[in-house]
């Protein structure tokens, strides 16, 4: 690692926001999406959940 290298403390937060998105049709004119986010604080021995990992997807249909 470079000089610029960031070291890990305990006690740090991390949170990590995903988004996907992609066609949800052939005419690639409509698109779907899904958000998650996790987040994380480093530990002596490695990190921890502040929130249980999301495990499911949820369909919430259009009207």
């Amino acid at each position: 690692m470079g000089s610029s290298a960031l070291k890990l403390k305990p006690g740090q937060v991390f949170a990590y926001d995903g988004f996907f998105c992609w066609y949800s049709d052939e005419t690639k004119t409509e698109t779907k999406t899904i958000s998650v986010e996790e987040m994380a604080v480093v530990t002596e021995t490695g990190a921890k959940y502040l929130i249980a990992p999301q495990e499911e997807l949820i369909l919430i249909p259009s009207k």
